[in-house]
């Protein structure tokens, strides 16, 4: 999903589906119309219905200015949508109970999903049951929260966790161990001399010639100086490079190279070409400062966005 919604609605990262719990949900098509406006589905365990988290897609992941857009409904929340990608299209269907045996045994689910199906084009369908994997153990994998305890049965350590006296007897011989270790090799290590700290002096360098020229009203050297530490950056951070005349300070840019950097640094292309078309006006005409301080914050605005 961070590949599909790569460009956002209003800044709304996306952060996986919403759930809420209930006993029953009512799910709805925009198309086709179903022999009812929306048919009732629900969960149940040994023919009891019980509470079940139906999932579901916030309504902030759409808007007008991108072509994803909702497909159905479950309870007026977005269950069904789709995703247009290259050529094709990715669509998100959150409530898979709704295509279960036990679901399908019911003539208006049947015709519910009969309406989601007719969404795929025609052709042969293929599924993929080898790069599944359940949902906890995909959420687990993303989450990085498997317990430090989770061992194979066949272990030889499983039966001396499963027992309390053996696990604790474990752990204090394990601790004991480490803090052997530790005092040990603290006794043997050789003292570490005071190194004198290092001093970084471009600072003041940087604040020297930046005073030279402020004091002296040379705004147009500001904004070149400027304009030389952010392409600087931008070439160590992200390897990409664009000549620039010393001598006059002009700068050779392409719309080849802003694309790559607004899809390198997540920042939108036209907030990089505000940069650099206001930096070829300070070299154009005489900077005033306040041309020289926009420059300044458009480029701060850059960085801002890109390092988030």
């Amino acid at each position: 999903m961070f590949h599909l919604y790569y460009d956002e609605c209003n800044e709304n990262g996306w952060d996986d589906y919403s759930l809420y719990q209930h006993t029953g949900v009512w799910l709805s098509l925009r198309q086709p119309a179903l022999p009812a406006d929306s048919v009732q589905c629900y969960y149940s365990k040994q023919n009891v219905v019980q509470p079940y988290n139906w999932h579901y897609i916030e309504n902030w992941f759409f808007c007008d200015s991108l072509p994803q857009q909702p497909l159905g409904y479950l309870d007026q929340r977005i269950n069904f949508a789709e995703f247009p990608f290259g050529k094709g299209r990715f669509l998100l269907h959150t409530t898979p109970i709704a295509f279960s045996n036990f679901s399908l045994l019911r003539p208006e689910l049947r015709s519910y999903a009969e309406g989601v199906l007719s969404y795929l084009p025609q052709g042969d369908i293929y599924w993929d049951a080898l790069s599944r994997v359940p949902e906890a153990v995909g959420r687990r994998r993303n989450n990085r929260n498997a317990s430090s305890r989770a061992l194979d049965e066949e272990h030889p350590l499983s039966y001396i966790l499963q027992q309390p006296s053996l696990a604790w007897a474990w752990y204090l011989l394990a601790a004991m161990a480490a803090a052997w270790l530790f005092f040990r090799g603290k006794r043997r290590q050789q003292i570490i001399p005071v190194l004198p700290k290092n001093e970084n002096s471009s600072y003041q360098f940087i604040s020297t010639i930046a005073n030279l020229h402020f004091r002296e009203r040379n705004f147009q050297g500001l904004c070149q100086q400027n304009m030389r530490l952010f392409l600087a950056k931008v070439r160590e951070r992200y390897g990409l490079v664009t000549p620039m005349d010393h001598s006059t300070g002009a700068i050779r840019t392409d719309s080849d190279f802003i694309h790559r950097l607004a899809v390198v640094s997540e920042v939108p292309e036209q907030q990089i070409q505000d940069i650099f078309r206001q930096y070829a006006a300070t070299v154009q005409y005489q900077p005033t400062e306040d041309m020289m301080v926009q420059l300044y914050l458009a480029m701060e605005r850059f960085w801002k966005k890109a390092e988030r």
